[in-house]
């Protein structure tokens, strides 16, 4: 069973690299800018578009490893009699 602490550990890695993807964007974005001559356009753009998009990965990974924690928990174990009502 995955510890609490664990699963901190891992969603603050996640984030960490997820400011990595858009300090990434951010450059890109300016870099593009830069060359084309047009003003914050494409560093706004693709700056957004990181934040969404590590965001959307945050929220995705926290659900994952919270489904993977409620399945292993002791709550969620079933015992050996049946409760569906079925008769054998």
């Amino acid at each position: 069973m995955a510890s609490i602490p664990a699963i901190l550990l891992a969603l603050l890695v996640s984030s960490a690299v997820g400011v990595t993807e858009v300090g990434a964007a951010f450059v890109i974005g300016w870099l593009i800018d830069r060359s084309a001559g047009t003003s914050p356009t494409f560093t706004i753009m693709l700056a957004v578009f990181g934040v969404v998009g590590t965001v959307a990965k945050f929220w995705l990974d926290y659900d994952r490893q919270m489904k993977r924690h409620e399945a292993e928990g002791i709550w969620s174990r079933k015992s050996g009699a049946s409760n569906t009502g079925e008769q054998q």
